[in-house]
């Protein structure tokens, strides 16, 4: 199946990679969900978790709506007669699956330990491609193969230069047979995903990349990296699917969310990475298996 994925980050707490993976088949029914929360809550604006100083109004609102839709859209089954909320007690049958995916990925460190680089952008393209390798291998299989078709990153101007396609893609050795990339030279936009300014990407992804950016932040304060209550309170909606995949795999598996999403952390210590799941920060649990564990 051919996917586009969005790419975001969050630099608290270390650097954070969120990656979402996008069925180009399900791409439109996706943008209709979250235009039509946007038209309930009249609000137009970028979104992200920034910035939210109270637990109600319209961007409230429109986070938890949003993310709603994204758990609900992250569904690889329907075991019972679903609704989805579109805000404003706007319900709708739910009953074609959408089938995104998500990729969470920490570097504890913030790349700083990452020395002989030619410049910091560098080490984020390396930590991109090693954590997209493992979550394309735990994800997909032979039954379901992935091809993604384009990437999608916010933005270059932060980074001071565009991503580098040979480090961040064509370095990916050993990829098994059910991942793919297209061969295209244009294969990564990173123009801005404010769809407000001039030359941003096109007005649906511009909307993937900020339901990206809610995502990695949504999922980092959950997991208990920030204190931030009312953000909290609004990405509480992916508090069950983190619950149920640190209950372990054999839960995943009986869930409607089975090879829906994967989060995994590394760091460097005595120049060789580690990998462990991220935990709950208040949380140690030593006997998890991470996801690059289970795919030795």
């Amino acid at each position: 199946m051919d996917y586009e994925l969005y790419h975001d980050e969050s630099k608290e707490y270390g650097y954070w990679h969120g990656m979402l993976l996008v069925p180009v088949d399900t791409k439109n029914r996706l943008i209709t969900y979250l235009e039509t929360a946007r038209k309930n809550y009249k609000y137009y604006q970028p979104i992200s978790l920034k910035n939210i100083r109270k637990e109600s109004g319209q961007k409230f609102g429109l986070v938890r709506t949003w993310l709603s839709i994204a758990l609900q859209s992250m569904m690889q089954e329907l075991k019972q007669k679903e609704y989805i909320s579109l805000g404003r007690q706007h319900f709708e049958d739910f009953d074609e699956l959408i089938k995104l995916k998500f990729i969470l990925a920490r570097e504890r460190d913030a790349h700083q330990k990452m020395v002989s680089y030619p410049d910091h952008t560098s080490k984020i393209e390396t930590t991109f491609r090693m954590f997209l390798k493992g979550g394309l291998h735990f994800l997909f299989d032979v039954e379901e193969p992935v091809n993604i078709v384009k990437i999608h990153l916010d933005g270059f101007k932060h980074h001071k230069r565009h991503f580098n396609k040979q480090r961040a893609i064509d370095r990916i050795f050993d990829l098994r047979n059910y991942c793919s990339f297209n061969n295209d030279e244009n294969l990564i936009d990173d123009r801005t995903s404010n769809h407000l300014k001039e030359n941003s990407q096109a007005y649906e992804d511009c909307q993937l990349l900020q339901l990206t950016d809610l995502l990695v932040s949504g999922f980092r304060v959950i997991l208990g990296y920030g204190n931030n209550q009312k953000q909290k309170k609004a990405a509480r909606p992916l508090k069950m699917i983190v619950d149920s995949y640190h209950q372990g795999i054999a839960r995943m598996r009986n869930s409607r969310w089975n090879n829906s999403f994967c989060m995994s952390e590394c760091y460097l210590e005595n120049n060789k990475w580690h990998f462990k799941t991220i935990e709950y920060q208040q949380i140690e649990n030593k006997n998890q298996l991470s996801l690059f564990d289970i795919m030795k």
